[in-house]
């Protein structure tokens, strides 16, 4: 495991940096997200892995079907995370409890 301290996320699409200690930004059907590493004096760059962005949404119990990378990233962005659809279906619950 890497130093925390010495990495940063990189939003490849021109939306700069960001702390690892934040939410995830936006997870998008494109690969955008890459992991910098500042180890012995050099960068190192790579892109965040399917299981890495799941576990960014919250779904760490959750496989992706088969399918090559890109397309695996893909169904990434084309989630909901995990926790904001708990919170959506508790308010749905709340309501229809309400209402009767």
């Amino acid at each position: 495991m890497e130093n925390l301290y010495n990495c940063v996320l990189w939003n490849r699409w021109g939306r700069g940096w960001q702390s690892l200690n934040v939410p995830l930004r936006t997870i998008t059907t494109l690969d955008r997200f890459a992991l910098v590493i500042f180890k012995r004096g050099e960068y190192k760059m790579r892109m965040l892995q399917p299981p890495e962005l799941l576990r960014a949404m919250g779904a760490d119990e959750h496989i992706l079907p088969v399918g090559n990378r890109r397309d695996k990233v893909k169904l990434c962005g084309n989630g909901v995370c995990s926790t904001v659809t708990k919170l959506i279906f508790k308010e749905i619950i709340r309501i229809s409890k309400k209402q009767k």
